[in-house]
């Protein structure tokens, strides 16, 4: 980073979402849009509410696909990979993007239960 300190336009900070705050704002009336970017199955296999899967390595030829009108989260794994899907997103102009911190593991330790059945 110091290496840039002389060119600050190369710099860009992506603003970041904890997964305590995300769930408070899945309630809301205008919930943020939740994109995946790991791989199918993963997403599949523990999903974030009704989140969209991209796959990150898909992400810039299916651009197009991702709104620009909304506030986005973006999550991965553990961060790494989204941070590279935020970064990709606002190199194409979509600046409202947000980073899931701790990506799904630490949703996986705040995310509300299910209510349990009766019966």
């Amino acid at each position: 980073m110091e290496a840039l300190s002389n060119r600050p336009d190369l710099v860009g900070r992506t603003a970041r979402i904890t997964a305590q705050t995300l769930a408070e704002e899945l309630q809301t009336v205008e919930p943020p849009l939740v994109r995946d970017v790991r791989k199918e199955q993963e997403w599949k296999d523990k999903p974030i509410g009704h989140s969209v899967n991209i796959p990150g390595s898909n992400l810039e030829e299916r651009i197009d696909e991702v709104t620009r009108d909304r506030q986005i989260v973006v999550h991965c794994a553990s961060g790494y990979p989204s941070s590279m899907a935020a970064s990709l997103l606002e190199k194409h102009g979509i600046t409202n993007v947000m980073n899931l911190v701790g990506g799904i593991d630490a949703w996986e330790k705040v995310r509300p239960e299910p209510a349990a059945q009766a019966g």
